[in-house]
């Protein structure tokens, strides 16, 4: 009789995790559903109002290409915006892991960086010429970083980078690549 309360009881906390994962499996097709309906309904919105604006067949997106570019869209701006940092507790390490900058590489110390740096890629124009969240921050690098505006002369460096962007662009007095970068000429 004893052997038949714990088989029970052994049977009844398997059907509480079962169907707690159940639960968050439907929860979550539940959220991929709302999303897979909104993408399609913006979709829609898009090729609508690319009709209205007589933009060629040609440069309008299919859904599948426009899924890809929302998707970039959304990791480019999760990237760029990162929750605030924790403060560390314990002793200090012997190299500093910041990723003040977005060149700096948090993975690797600074001792041992990758000496040949390619130049950054741009951002997409979608966000590029959005108009939010564009702000100058110092990366305080020992060297200043070319200026990555492409009507600006590769000879300008910068400390200053678009933390949307990613990309460094000149910000004095006598020129302002970073007003003209995000400017639709």
């Amino acid at each position: 009789m004893y052997n038949d309360m714990r088989k029970s009881s052994n049977n009844i906390s398997q059907w509480k995790g079962q169907k707690l994962l159940n639960y968050t499996i439907s929860t979550l097709r539940m959220i991929f559903h709302a999303f897979d309906l909104v993408a399609s309904n913006v979709w829609l919105q898009y090729k609508n109002e690319a009709e209205e604006l007589l933009v060629p067949k040609n440069n309008v997106l299919d859904f599948l290409h426009f899924r890809f570019r929302l998707a970039e869209e959304m990791i480019s701006t999760t990237l760029h915006n990162p929750p605030a940092k924790k403060n560390k507790v314990g002793r200090p390490t012997k190299f500093s892991y910041s990723s003040e900058s977005p060149t700096s590489s948090s993975l690797l110390p600074p001792l041992y960086s990758p000496i040949n740096r390619t130049d950054t890629s741009l951002p997409l124009d979608v966000s590029r010429y959005d108009s939010s969240d564009h702000m100058p921050k110092i990366d305080y690098l020992q060297n200043a970083t070319k200026c990555k505006n492409p009507t600006s002369s590769r000879n300008n460096r910068t400390h200053f980078y678009c933390i949307k962007c990613n990309v460094h662009l000149c910000l004095t007095k006598e020129r302002n690549c970073f007003a003209e970068f995000h400017k639709i000429n």
